[in-house]
């Protein structure tokens, strides 16, 4: 065997090796893969299946990377919501006053004392999905035609002032003069 051939034949071995270390990812990659059943989408599946694959005594550095995440990531903690106080104040306040809106709950709680901005308290309405009911109000033949249209995409009307709905009727009407 000359020095060629030895030289050859190292560089086969180190490809071998390379090959046998890039099967032996994918078949543990699989392999975990199956144990978890489900994608790995969002960033809390990754982390569980990163813990548990860790748990079945898979090095935390080798689950990382079969999971496709880095270290930072998995040991990422969110900040505490700061806003759970505001949440609760803008809903007692948008259930005690049923007719405020965004507006007027932004100025009820920079009345009382809070610093907040407008688009903040707009945000959390809306999370919040809370809204001021519509007011309808017309001839009754309108109004019947309306309730139709609106029952029949799902709208729920309330049945008295003070309870909840998604829309109001407005029992007078002005009749055309004549």
């Amino acid at each position: 065997m000359n020095v060629s051939e030895a030289k050859r034949l190292k560089e086969r071995e180190i490809e071998s090796a390379r090959l046998k270390k890039l099967l032996a990812e994918q078949c543990l990659r699989t392999r975990c893969s199956r144990t978890c059943c489900g994608k790995m989408v969002s960033a809390p599946v990754r982390h569980e299946h990163v813990r548990y694959v860790a748990g079945k005594g898979l090095s935390e550095r080798r689950a990382l990377r079969v999971a496709g995440m880095s270290a930072s990531a998995l040991r990422y903690t969110p900040r505490p919501d700061r806003n759970v106080e505001l949440r609760g104040k803008t809903q007692a306040l948008a259930h005690l006053h049923k007719r405020y809106g965004v507006g007027m709950i932004y100025l009820k709680l920079r009345q009382g004392g809070h610093v907040v901005s407008y688009k903040r308290v707009e945000r959390l309405y809306q999370q919040a999905k809370l809204q001021v009911r519509a007011t309808i109000c017309g001839s009754p033949q309108m109004l019947a035609n309306f309730r139709r249209l609106l029952d029949a995409h799902g709208f729920e009307a309330a049945p008295r002032i003070g309870t909840p709905g998604q829309y109001v009727f407005k029992r007078t009407f002005v009749e055309k003069w004549r």
